[in-house]
């Protein structure tokens, strides 16, 4: 997986990406660039105060992929 990289940085085309939020930095969710604001991915509303963000790893491989 990437490090972490400057929420300047990251991508504004819809990407779904991993970001962390600057007073809490335990708070982490996947969020994407819509419409001119950021959003968060369960709850689709505006966000603000990242700090930081890193692309989503691949996701797993299903069983029977793996087999």
């Amino acid at each position: 997986m990437s490090e972490w990289q400057d929420i300047e940085t990251a991508p504004k085309d819809g990407t779904n990406i991993l970001a962390v939020w600057s007073k809490k930095r335990e708070v982490y969710a996947v969020i994407w660039w819509e419409s001119g604001n950021w959003h968060e991915y369960d709850y689709d509303t505006d966000v603000e105060g990242m700090t930081h963000w890193m692309p989503l790893p691949e996701p797993p491989l299903a069983s029977s992929e793996t087999e």
